[in-house]
């Protein structure tokens, strides 16, 4: 019986942290380009410990958050250089107050700078 209860109880901890991870990563896609995406303010969200989101994440998702929201982020600009935003723009958007930081991490994640993206991207 003991140990019945304890496979019930490992399960139910498993399953309840994988729909937190995937409501976490629904949230962080939902609100790209709406506010603070940060660690500490998404924990808050989801009334958890920063700590635990941030270990559980990485056990779960396979990524870091701080690298979830970045490549999010960054996809999410590659979508919107169609629009024709300025590259400031677009990291301001996306919630970097500094455009070379954006750009820095931009050519990180994708091999080319913002404005040779955005001279793609262009319809």
């Amino acid at each position: 019986r003991t140990e019945r209860l304890i496979f019930a109880v490992n399960k139910l901890t498993v399953n309840s942290r994988k729909r937190l991870i995937l409501d976490v990563a629904d949230y962080i896609l939902t609100n790209v380009e709406n506010g603070d995406l940060s660690l500490k303010s998404v924990a808050l969200e989801f009334y958890t410990n920063k700590t635990y989101l941030s270990h559980i994440f990485k056990i779960e998702a396979g990524i870091s958050f701080v690298n979830y929201v970045t490549v999010v982020k960054m996809e999410r600009a590659k979508v919107l250089f169609k629009n024709d935003l300025k590259v400031y723009e677009l990291a301001e958007r996306l919630g970097y107050n500094d455009p070379e930081y954006f750009g820095k991490l931009f050519k990180k994640y994708t091999g080319i700078s913002a404005n040779c993206y955005k001279k793609i991207a262009e319809p």
